[in-house]
């Protein structure tokens, strides 16, 4: 089960830890969330901005964070 998580920061370390799992959807993260899907995809691309983690969203709407890379 999902908890509601409010803080910013938590909420990224949060996505990092299901996106590693991959086995969470954007919709039952954004349900928990009180958000919308939209929402939780703008965490994943600041993640992607910021912390150069890259992640994969499949046909069913699970997100995957697969590796991390430099911009070099």
């Amino acid at each position: 089960m999902l908890k509601n998580i409010r803080d910013t920061h938590d909420r990224s370390a949060e996505i990092v830890k299901m996106g590693k799992k991959g086995n969470v959807t954007l919709s039952e993260i954004a349900k928990a969330w009180g958000c919308s899907t939209e929402n939780v995809a703008t965490y994943l691309h600041r993640l992607q901005e910021q912390k150069n983690f890259a992640y994969l969203v499949d046909g069913r709407g699970c997100f995957r964070i697969f590796k991390d890379f430099d911009q070099t």
